[in-house]
């Protein structure tokens, strides 16, 4: 397979800049200096989003997996399905598609999309 990158450039870097670009790398969870140049010098810039509204989506996601397992667990073991399983589903359904459009809505803020 032919190299497609075939050009090089060459930079030298103090000792800080090198502890700066070391620790903006290690920040960022990024492990490959090359990507990470490079990445930097067409794009200018690295987002790295933090957002806790993602961290209570999949906590959510978690939790209605965990719940769906059970109520088929239970009805597998029983062979009946309750009434009060299908609310509990629909409810953490219907919250997980509430924190979904939370999370989507900011991200389409942060690009400048709404």
């Amino acid at each position: 397979m032919a190299k497609t990158r075939t050009k090089q450039i060459l930079l030298n870097l103090s000792e800080h800049e090198m502890e700066m670009v070391q620790l903006k790398m290690e920040q960022l969870g990024i492990k490959n200096r090359s990507a990470y140049l490079r990445k930097m010098a067409v794009d200018g810039m690295v987002i790295h989003l933090e957002l806790p509204e993602f961290q209570k989506l999949l906590s959510l996601m978690a939790r209605t997996a965990a719940n769906v397992n059970q109520i088929a667990q239970r009805c597998n073991a029983t062979g009946n399905l309750y009434e009060e399983d299908v609310t509990e589903l629909k409810s953490g359904y219907s919250e997980l598609c509430e924190q979904m459009k939370q999370a989507v809505g900011e991200i389409a803020t942060l690009r400048g999309i709404a």
